[in-house]
Order: C-alpha cells, then sequence, then structure tokens
C-alpha cells in the first residue's frame, strides 16, 4: 500500500512491520497485565480475537494512508468497523456462555445426588450417608462454550468438632480411593505426565474417587471424576462431581481443582 506523501522517515519494510505488528502486540500486552482467571479454553478465545482485532486495525491504518478517493475510503471503513462491531459481541457472546457459579442450601443433598445418578450413576452410592452436618450447601459451577461444556457440582458439609471426625473415619470404610498415579492424558499419549491421586490446596485436602460409568468403564480422572475433600480446621468435608468429556489433559491438579471443578467459587 503506496503512501500519498513523498516524505519517508524509515525503510518501507519497517514501517510496514510496525504498523502490521504494534496493534495486536499491544492489545496483547494489555490483556497479559491484566489480573484473570480465565480458563485455558477462553485465553485462546480472547488471544484469537485479540489477534483478528490486531489485524483489522492495521488494515483500517493501511486504508488511512491510502490514496484512495474519500468516498472509497469511507465505505471500506465503514466495512471495517462493522466487522470489529461483529467481533467484539462475538466475543462478549463466546465469553458470557461461560463461567456461572450458584450455591444454595435448599435440597441440597437431594440435587447433588441427582447429578451423580445423571452424570455418574455407580461412581458412589446414593443416598449419601452425611452423618450429622449443621449445614449442608451445594455449589454449582458451569462453563459453556458453544457445544462444549464443562459441569461441576460441590456438596459442601460442616460439622461440630466429634461430628466431624466421626464422619472423616466413615469415608475410610465407605468409599474407595484411588491409590495409583493418574495420567495426565490419553494412556498412548508420549507426552502424558502422572499425579498423585491427591491434593492440598490451603487447609482442604481432596483425594480421588474411583469413578466409573454405567459400563464399569473407568474415566479419565479430567474427563469425569468424583472428589472427596475435608478440611481439619474448618471441620467440613466435601464431595465434587465433574464431568467434561471435551478434556483432553490437565497441567496442574491445583489449576483443575480451582479452575475447571470450580473450587475458586467456593472459598471466594
Amino acid at each position: 500500500m503506496e503512501s500519498c506523501s513523498g516524505k519517508r522517515h524509515m525503510p518501507k519494510w519497517a514501517e510496514n512491520l510496525l504498523i502490521w505488528c504494534c496493534p495486536a502486540f499491544t492489545l496483547i500486552l494489555v490483556f497479559l497485565c491484566i489480573p484473570n482467571s480465565l480458563t485455558i479454553r477462553k485465553k485462546v478465545i480472547v488471544f484469537c480475537l485479540i489477534l483478528l482485532f490486531g489485524l483489522i486495525i492495521t488494515r483500517l491504518i493501511f486504508l488511512f494512508r491510502s490514496c484512495r478517493a474519500v468516498g472509497a475510503k469511507i465505505w471500506r471503513c465503514t466495512v471495517w468497523a462493522i466487522l470489529l462491531i461483529i467481533l467484539f459481541f462475538f466475543g462478549l457472546f463466546c465469553l458470557s456462555l461461560g463461567e456461572h457459579h450458584r450455591s444454595t442450601a435448599k435440597d441440597a443433598q437431594r440435587q447433588f445426588e441427582t447429578s451423580v445418578e445423571e452424570i455418574l450413576p455407580d461412581a458412589i452410592s446414593v443416598p449419601l450417608d452425611l452423618g450429622s452436618p449443621k449445614s449442608v450447601v451445594l455449589h454449582e459451577y458451569l462453563d459453556f462454550w458453544v457445544i462444549f461444556h464443562t459441569r461441576s457440582y460441590t456438596l459442601l458439609c460442616q460439622y461440630g468438632d466429634a461430628e466431624y471426625h466421626a464422619a472423616k473415619t466413615a469415608l475410610e470404610s465407605r468409599y474407595g480411593f484411588r491409590t495409583e498415579l493418574m495420567d495426565n492424558r490419553y494412556h498412548d499419549n508420549p507426552d502424558k505426565q502422572q499425579f498423585e491421586p491427591y491434593v492440598e490446596i490451603g487447609d482442604d485436602h481432596f483425594r480421588f474417587l474411583y469413578p466409573n460409568d454405567a459400563d464399569d468403564q473407568t474415566w479419565e480422572f479430567y474427563k469425569r471424576s468424583i472428589l472427596v475433600v475435608t478440611n481439619d480446621v474448618a471441620h467440613e468435608i466435601g464431595y465434587i462431581l465433574f464431568d467434561d468429556i471435551d478434556l483432553d489433559y490437565v497441567n496442574d491438579l491445583t489449576e483443575f481443582i480451582n479452575v475447571y471443578c470450580g473450587w475458586k467459587y467456593v472459598r471466594s
């Protein structure tokens, strides 16, 4: 694209490189500087939208610098501006589909058990034997994007001192916890890593159960799983049901629990 001015202060290739790179690079830097807790999927969406925004801005810069007639510039600018607006609202739509969290104490146990019977009917016996909790709260976390979705349901029970220790002791005889290392990717993937079937986040101690579907097939933990969390300080016991059959791998158990299982909302 040639400029209408004959004066040039730097080589044409350098000038064009700056125009192509600066808008997108600046937007990416701004995004990286803003603290966020977006999932990897949403970060990819935002990154792609930023690149598109940058390229469109670059195209507008070249358009304004060209020798085209004013009328030609106006209608071309209008087209690119409309495209920018469409991309902006598309991005808002994709992100707004995403994370939703709600918590309720009303009929919490029954709602959780209904979700278990729908997603992993043979993974854990229902109704749950919760003992004598002081409070029972259900946290529902949903993350939707077009045809992909993540679902997580956390049933969090708080106990008195004696009741907590009795309920915690009963967990050991009532459930079978995983003891073997867990692969973070498909078994035949050469890049797979292995995790211990437990993790601590602050005072919360998480352990994985053996989740089996109706056909007695063991799912990868990052697709479908049930976790039990105990907190000796707060005297809490929780049950987490996770479901995302489109998730192909995880790199960190803490991120998996906080972000994908929505635990960050439970503790917020």
